[in-house]
């Protein structure tokens, strides 16, 4: 994506004295960045690095008694007057203070930019300015910013300004000035002076008080509370002020551990961390045949898609299920509800207004319900560039602000599960696997409940399963899975295939083919270190009420016991829920509504 536009860093290196100039350099040369680096200075560091730009003047001429920001201001000005030079579309502002830990650590950081928003004004570590003193508006989505980001932060976010919610003042939310990522074209319209005369552009550096938070100023100015809209927090790169919040040690251990690929506010002269021998920057080897297909780098923001399966019957369902989207969630990169093509015009209004991609199919006419199922296991392919899929019912509502990082522990992906081993209530008959599948003639057992899975994956797969995955929505999945789980089954049943197997299963509850469970075995056997296991069995789940599922085959108003998820008990069946999160449940035996009026729901 960094390849539709024309990127730049830029730095200035102050005084020996002051900059720690050696170690910094010495720390971009042991990790070069991918764009154009620019380091311009007023004092000579030829030696240490060839080619960097020596201004004619020094910044101190902007100096003043009333304004000590002053000389940083002209620093920064001076940078962009080079960019807008350069023909940067955008500029990316370190310090000497800065410290990087990767080859190609600016790319991490444009990439995670571009990706979250690549039509953002700017980037990086936010700082918010009276977050509750210009509107309601303005302080929900401060709140919404805070929830949001904060699985992904080291640190609380900064927040300051001396107005209480009751004076009506200005606000803003701007980056640190560090690591922060600018767009130049609205810098540029917003600050004509930087390609004015140097008296103008001196001028503006001594007039301004600081550049990061007149910028803020500025932009809050243009969009008032859209400006949140117009801003990305970044987690690749860490940049503050002070030792209060966090250490110089602190910040130092987060490069070396390859928690984030920068970080500011490094007074010493430390060179960074040590450089990685080149045999570990090589290639890596070939992947065994069952190794995961893809490697997720860990400094990489990772891309997280959210997938509905459902049809025209639980229509009314969905309708909540993606209100609910659009109210309560955020961070997921792609949404995309998937239905038999037949039920389009219907979904088409809903999935507009919720920014979710409707994608409708020729559907199995014959094995329906294993025909969701299907592409429940195909979710990589329908959503090629997410790491992470979550999967959703229409049956299921998001009921508190989330994002993909509530499911995500360290790294990994929470699983909750129970082992088969608990739902027993009888030792099993030599031949019941075979007459779940339908082999001997004999009636099924339905009192085993979630046991029957077990017959069913191991069946599939053709080895024993311990694990039963299918407990809580969302079930979340690494996009290596599911082409391991097709890969599988397809070996094993060479003649008809993935898909054939699918189809040849029997259709009917219980199904013969179960796809959570298969891929929770798959997750299990092949790949687990990369899952958060989460044992059910005497322990609750942990993030109770943030989706909750209801029961679509027993009705909008059939009493349901929500248990610890709400904590108000009249709110006992799934209607009474639906009004309560303000999505507004059907009742039953309605019309249809029009597409029109689907919309004007919204």
């Amino acid at each position: 994506m960094s390849d539709k536009f024309k990127l730049g860093i830029l730095v200035y290196v102050a005084p020996p004295n002051l900059a720690h100039a050696n170690a910094f350099f010495a720390n971009l040369k042991n990790f070069p960045t991918k764009h154009e680096l620019v380091i311009y200075s007023d004092h000579d560091y030829a030696k240490e690095w060839p080619g960097y730009l020596k201004l004619n003047g020094s910044v101190e001429v902007a100096k003043t008694d009333t304004n000590r920001m002053a000389v940083n201001n002209l620093v920064f000005f001076t940078g962009l007057r080079i960019a807008a030079n350069k023909g940067f579309t955008h500029v990316l502002i370190i310090e000497h203070d800065c410290r990087v830990g990767t080859a190609g650590w600016d790319e991490i950081i444009w990439n995670e930019f571009l990706s979250k928003n690549p039509d953002a004004l700017m980037g990086g570590s936010l700082v918010v300015f009276n977050p509750c003193s210009f509107s309601r508006k303005g302080a929900e989505l401060f709140e919404e910013l805070l929830i949001r980001t904060k699985a992904s932060r080291f640190l609380p976010m900064s927040v300051f300004g001396p107005n209480p919610p009751g004076w009506k003042r200005i606000s803003c939310v701007f980056p640190n000035g560090c690591f922060a990522i600018y767009r130049m074209d609205w810098l540029l319209k917003t600050f004509p002076e930087i390609t004015g005369t140097p008296e103008q552009y001196i001028g503006l550096s001594m007039k301004l008080k600081t550049w990061d938070y007149a910028i803020g100023f500025r932009l809050w100015q243009e969009f008032n509370e859209d400006t949140y809209g117009k801003v990305v927090h970044l987690d690749s790169a860490y940049s503050g002020y002070g030792n209060v919040l966090s250490t110089e040690e602190e910040r130092k251990q987060w490069v070396i551990d390859g928690k984030i690929v920068g970080v500011h506010q490094v007074k010493s002269d430390w060179p960074g961390p040590e450089p990685k021998p080149m045999k570990d920057l090589a290639p890596p080897p070939k992947l065994e045949a069952d190794s995961p297909p893809v490697v997720v780098p860990a400094l990489m923001p990772l891309k997280c898609g959210l997938l509905w399966v459902t049809h025209g019957k639980d229509f009314e369902w969905f309708v909540c299920s993606a209100k609910s989207y659009k109210k309560f969630a955020r961070g997921w990169i792609r949404a995309m509800c998937i239905i038999p093509k037949q039920d389009e015009a219907q979904f088409r209004p809903i999935c507009e207004a919720c920014g979710i991609e409707l994608k409708p199919l020729e559907q199995w006419d014959d094995k329906p319900f294993n025909w969701h199922q299907l592409q429940k296991c195909c979710a990589d392919l329908h959503l090629p560039d997410c790491d992470i899929i979550y999967h959703l019912d229409a049956d299921s509502v998001f009921a508190q602000p989330c994002t993909p990082d509530d499911w995500i522990v360290d790294g990994k992906v929470l699983m909750p599960y129970t082992h088969y081993s608990a739902f027993l209530t009888r030792p099993v008959d030599v031949d019941e696997a075979a007459t779940f599948q339908g082999f001997t003639g004999k009636k099924i057992d339905f009192s085993r409940g979630q046991y029957n899975w077990k017959f069913a994956v191991e069946f599939a797969l053709g080895h024993e399963v311990e694990r039963e995955c299918m407990a809580w929505q969302p079930i979340a999945h690494w996009r290596f899975v599911y082409e391991m789980a097709r890969k599988k089954i397809t070996e094993r049943y060479s003649k008809i295939g993935f898909d054939g197997y699918v189809r040849s299963c029997r259709d009917t509850h219980p199904q013969t083919f179960c796809e959570f469970n298969t891929l929770g075995a798959i997750a299990h056997k092949y790949f687990e270190d990369k899952y958060e296991w989460w044992n059910l069995h005497g322990r609750e789940y942990p993030f109770l009420g943030k989706v909750i599922q209801s029961h679509s085959h027993s009705g909008w108003d059939t009493e349901h016991d929500y248990g610890k998820q709400i904590a108000d008990k009249t709110i006992n069946t799934p209607r009474k829920l639906m009004i309560s999160l303000g999505l507004k449940g059907m009742k039953p035996g309605r019309p249809k509504k029009s597409a029109q009026t689907v919309q004007e729901t919204v």
